[in-house]
């Protein structure tokens, strides 16, 4: 692929999901120079994902990981499935706990997942929603390359022991219309913070719930900016290497 890095840098969307047309996405990519961090969810959208990574691998970094909403029985044939492509798979994720569907076995796959990410060295990307406290308990027992606490629904404590244990955070478009998630980012260090559009939720406000693409971490990256009272180039720059830090491997667009 033709680099764009001579019209504007790279940008770095550190968690999204499989949308409803992967050719408009790619074209997307490209025209707004986006690398993406593509998760997967369950069994569903495992081969899609990969398929997608390989024939857009300068613009993709796969994660693969069972989601704590998905089907938990689906962890052996899904664990096998990450073994299989354990070479082609940069970082363990969905996974994480969900207190809205919290259950033993739930804790029991979140935890088999991180053991495959200290088995593989792999970073990891973490659904908190509700049980922020409890996985900031269970991670220490783990060695993990790198953690990210994708869109933490977090209180201001919690985010500083997120951030004291050196774990990355992701704020994604919703910070640009909430007052609580903007607080958040003003208190989260720059060293610290990633960007992400999770698509293909769907935001309101100016948004307009509309199905989300990664474009939409150009308003994120401009909004934190602004309440950091930072330039905007400034904080891309800090997002990239952040990015590049979490992935632990260099990203040639």
């Amino acid at each position: 692929m033709q680099s764009n890095s001579s019209k504007h840098p790279y940008l770095v969307d550190s968690h999204m999901h499989i949308i409803s047309n992967m050719q408009e996405l790619s074209e997307m990519q490209r025209n707004y120079n986006i690398y993406v961090i593509m998760n997967t969810t369950s069994l569903e959208d495992f081969d899609d994902v990969m398929r997608y990574s390989m024939q857009n691998s300068s613009m993709v970094s796969a994660f693969a990981g069972l989601h704590p909403n998905s089907d938990q029985d689906e962890l052996e044939a899904f664990t096998e499935k990450m073994r299989k492509n354990a070479n082609s798979i940069d970082g363990i994720g969905e996974i994480g706990l969900d207190s809205r569907t919290y259950s033993n076995k739930q804790l029991k796959v979140f935890k088999a997942q991180l053991e495959i990410a200290e088995k593989l060295e792999k970073p990891v990307s973490i659904h908190s929603r509700g049980k922020v406290q409890e996985i900031l308990d269970i991670l220490p027992s783990f060695r993990l390359r790198k953690v990210l606490m994708h869109w933490p629904d977090c209180t201001p404590s919690e985010l500083s022991r997120i951030v004291q244990r050196g774990y990355f955070v992701s704020f994604g478009p919703a910070t640009v219309y909430s007052k609580r998630l903007s607080s958040l980012a003003m208190q989260a260090s720059m060293e610290s913070i990633l960007v992400e559009s999770d698509s293909p939720v769907k935001y309101g406000a100016c948004f307009l719930a509309r199905e989300s693409n990664p474009s939409y971490i150009v308003s994120v990256i401009f909004h934190i900016a602004m309440i950091k009272n930072v330039e905007t180039e400034f904080f891309e720059d800090i997002t990239r290497k952040n990015s590049i830090a979490f992935l632990d491997k260099s990203i040639d667009m």
